[in-house]
């Protein structure tokens, strides 16, 4: 089982652009935006990229802004659909958990995402 998830930039997964982009305004001297020490490295995309095809259960999530998908892209789709074209079986359909502008999880998203976790546990036993 792998489950895969990350942050929606730009409609989709990070790209290197998108990354390097997310460290720059988090160390503007307003910003209450917070990164991983690493987050301008390689992400989910290039990771994937890397996979040889295998097989296996998987599942995919992202984190998104508070706003209707059509506006923000949900990662969550593209790296569903690349697990699959690697020859993973999707065990739930991708779903994203909603964070504010300063990237933390709304109210109730924890608990949801929780929730989906063992949804997910559940169909793979």
């Amino acid at each position: 089982m792998v489950i895969v998830g990350g942050p929606t930039h730009v409609h989709g997964m990070s790209r290197e652009s998108t990354r390097r982009g997310a460290v720059e305004a988090a160390d503007q001297p307003d910003s209450e935006l917070t990164v991983e020490p690493d987050a301008a490295r390689a992400g989910i995309r290039d990771w994937l990229g890397e996979l040889s095809r295998r097989e296996g259960a998987a599942a995919a999530f992202d984190t998104r802004v508070d706003k209707p998908a059509i506006l923000t892209g949900r990662a969550s789709k593209g790296i569903s659909k690349k697990l699959a074209s690697l020859g993973f079986t999707l065990v739930a359909e991708p779903e994203s958990f909603l964070v504010d502008t300063q990237t933390r999880l709304i109210e109730g998203e924890e608990a949801r995402a929780e929730q989906w976790g063992q949804m997910v546990a559940a169909r793979i036993r």
